[in-house]
């Protein structure tokens, strides 16, 4: 969570960096954020599905992710063309703290949701 909230106000604040440097760190940053984001996401994923259904369940997830990559880029690119391109960032930051929200309901369903247990037989 704490790198989808880096992510969220990082892109949010990105068309302000001044330097170039600054905003190369930055961009190091989103991307360690993202990685790790996609690691904690797939062993998530690993301990919740079964086995058998792992191979199904990742291709589902990796399809759907790429088409609302497609999505989100045509959509930012449009807003950075012709709007501006600090809206377009500010977006992104809205659709990462969405994630954000998400990711703590997420987190309090997983809490409160009562352990299933074994039918005798």
């Amino acid at each position: 969570m704490t790198s989808l909230v880096i992510l969220a106000l990082g892109n949010a604040l990105f068309p302000y960096a001044r330097f170039l440097a600054i905003a190369a760190i930055m961009h190091g940053i989103f991307g360690a954020c993202r990685a790790l984001g996609g690691v904690l996401t797939q062993s998530a994923i690993m301990t919740a599905v079964p086995r058998r259904l792992m191979g199904r369940t990742q291709s589902t997830f990796a399809v759907i992710s790429t088409l609302m990559q497609i999505a989100m880029s045509f959509s930012l690119g449009w807003l950075a063309q012709y709007t501006s391109l600090p809206l377009a960032f500010l977006v992104l930051g809205i659709l990462y703290s969405g994630a954000v929200v998400a990711a703590f309901h997420a987190r309090a369903l997983a809490q409160t949701a009562a352990p299933v247990e074994a039918i005798p037989g």
